[in-house]
Parts: C-alpha cells; structure tokens; sequence
C-alpha cells in the first residue's frame, strides 16, 4: 500500500489532524482499525521490535486528537538504524528525540505536511517510559473513572485554547499522578 492509499484509509477511518491545530474528537471505534491497517503496512518492513497502540486512541472512550500513537520496542541500536530507514522509506519522518531522552520519534504526514496521522514512539527494548505509555494507557482502559477526569482535562486545556506544542506539558502533572498511583 503506497502512502497516499494508507492516508486515504485512514482518513476514512476517522485519523487526520491539521499540523499545529489541537481538536479533540469522541473517541471512534475505527482507531482499532486503522492502528491494525498502520501495523500491517509497517511490520512486514520492521524487524526485531514489538508494537503496541498507545495514547488515547488505544482507548475505548477516550476523546483524542485523531492521530494514532504507536510504541515501538527495538533490540538494540543496530535494529533501530535498520528500522529508522524502513520507516522513512515508507515516508515517516524521523524527529530524532524531541525532548525525551531514550526515543526516537517519527511523524507521518500528508505529502504538503499539513496533516498529520501517525506518531511513532521507539524506544529501545525494556525502557521505562515505553512501559509508562502502556501502564497509563491500561489504567484507563481498567477505570472509567480516570477515563473521565483525563477527558474533562482534555476538554478544559482545548476550551482554554492550549496550544499543540503546550499540550503534551498541559497534561504533565495529571499523567505523573496515574502513574504514581498505578506503579
């Protein structure tokens, strides 16, 4: 499947946001699905690593920006070289760390860069913050009464007017208190 067939599934299947913009969306049962379409297109290309669906669209009424969040876990720095030029032959783009020591992140985007679709989030093998994404990811799946306090934090930063690069920062304090009440 070539890049502009994958965008227009995922477009299809509810995933797209304009660059720089923050949108929540009520969560959409099609993410399952298009994380599922994103991995078949990307593992047969990746070697040593596992994958999982992380952020908000992994879970079941979350709302969320409409950008599907995978984590990857990688062998070791050879396997993340290899898999960094898959990546990109399949037109992600490599971010490098963006602030979070241990990552490597990639974006994908339309072909103009105003949309973006799919944020991955390497990280190598064992690393604690991959295991964070997915413990945070989980306790809200199990608690729907986390579930409806990180929505109405959501909710309050975009009626607040947050902006995208302020928003990951905006929910810094309320992600370091699940996961200290989870570990």
């Amino acid at each position: 499947m070539d890049k502009s067939e994958l965008i227009k599934r995922l477009e299809e299947l509810g995933v797209g946001l304009e660059r720089f913009t923050v949108q929540l969306t009520d969560y959409v049962h099609t993410w399952s699905e298009a994380y599922d379409l994103i991995v078949s297109a990307i593992a047969p290309n990746l070697g040593g690593v596992a994958v999982y669906h992380i952020g908000s669209t992994a879970i079941p009424g979350s709302i969320a920006k409409p950008i599907i969040d995978i984590g990857i876990a990688y062998n070791d720095n050879l396997t993340l070289k290899q898999n960094i030029l898959a990546l990109e032959s399949l037109g992600f783009t490599c971010k490098g760390e963006q602030g979070v020591e241990g990552r490597c992140f990639f974006t994908y985007y339309s072909d103009n860069e105003r949309f973006d679709y799919i944020h991955v989030h390497a990280y190598k093998k064992g690393d604690s913050k991959l295991r964070r994404h997915i413990q945070f990811r989980d306790a809200h799946i199990q608690n729907r009464e986390l579930l409806i306090e990180y929505n109405a934090l959501k909710q309050g930063l975009v009626a607040n007017g947050v902006s995208r690069q302020d928003y990951p920062e905006a929910k810094a304090a309320y992600i370091q208190r699940i996961l200290s009440l989870t570990s």
